[in-house]
């Protein structure tokens, strides 16, 4: 029974350790390429709503990303602006 505990209290340190192992700088960098990329699939298919949808949900991401992962107001105005720029 105790070395089941000691077990289970193992998976969980070792599960928190490689949690915390990939780097906020890794995770920001991973979602501006994702997101810089969806906004060039929008600037070839500019009426594709879906599309639209993945690239707010990419840019909120992005941006939360760049601020330990808290979500600002000013962020939707810079995706805003994204999307008009690659629109263009």
């Amino acid at each position: 029974m105790e070395i089941a505990i000691l077990i289970v209290i193992f998976l969980f340190v070792l599960n928190y350790a490689l949690g915390k192992s990939r780097s906020p700088t890794k995770d920001m960098q991973s979602n501006k390429s994702s997101y810089d990329e969806a906004l060039k699939m929008l600037r070839d298919n500019p009426n594709d709503f879906q599309l639209k949808q993945e690239v707010l949900e990419k840019g909120r991401r992005y941006y939360a990303s760049t601020h330990g992962g808290r979500s600002l107001a000013k962020d939707e105005a810079a995706i805003q602006n994204d999307i008009m720029i690659h629109n263009r």
